[in-house]
């Protein structure tokens, strides 16, 4: 059963990969004087963003819902469906709000800020524009704390490797200062290859 689970959300995310290629088509070819292959290039993007949602709904993957819905809002922007894009934007910003999926939070602000500037709703767009500045920000945040954390473990075992050679060092090397160093050494638990040394004081 795992297995199929498995196959079953990669499905999912194969099928929303497919609908963001086909979306990105015709978005590149918005204004190239090509409106069949842009509406064409579209209709495929909704198509697999709509089974991606379904095979989503069925497993209970609320995240990746959240992300193919507001994909889709994405889309109905660009196709200038703004009715739609706003329904639907909501709808994935709300299930995002309850998941508090800072990423989809994000993008679903950026799209509504975007939609109601188009619409002349300037008191919307800006109130929708600074909830996305808020969740970019909380983002970049928490990629600063995760670099921070990352850095601060490579020093710690950086120090820690060098404690360990200058424990080494001493005890092998200096014999009357083998027990001090063999202390140091068991006190950070760094002493594995030193068992079963002997001193060389005399």
């Amino acid at each position: 059963m795992s297995t199929v689970l498995n196959d079953q959300n990669n499905m999912s995310s194969w099928l929303g990969n497919m609908g963001i290629a086909y979306y990105h088509q015709g978005d590149s070819a918005i204004g190239k004087n090509n409106e069949a292959y842009v509406k064409e290039r579209f209709a495929k993007a909704l198509l697999y963003y709509a089974k991606a949602i379904d095979i989503s709904k069925k497993l209970g993957l609320k995240e990746k819902t959240a992300l193919w819905l507001i994909s889709i809002g994405t889309l109905q922007n660009k196709a200038k469906n703004y009715s739609e894009a706003e329904r639907i934007l909501k709808e994935g910003l709300a299930l995002a709000d309850s998941l508090e999926s800072i990423d989809n939070i994000k993008n679903a602000h950026e799209q509504l800020s975007w939609l109601y500037e188009k619409a002349g709703k300037y008191p919307m767009a800006l109130l929708h524009y600074q909830k996305f500045i808020a969740a970019r920000d909380t983002m970049n945040n928490e990629e600063i704390k995760e670099y921070l954390n990352s850095k601060a473990k490579s020093v710690e075992e950086i120090v820690l490797g060098t404690e360990k050679k200058l424990c080494w060092y001493e005890g092998t090397l200096i014999g009357n200062k083998y027990l001090v160093g063999a202390k140091r050494c068991t006190n950070q638990m760094m002493l594995p290859q030193m068992s079963g040394r002997t001193s060389h004081a005399n």
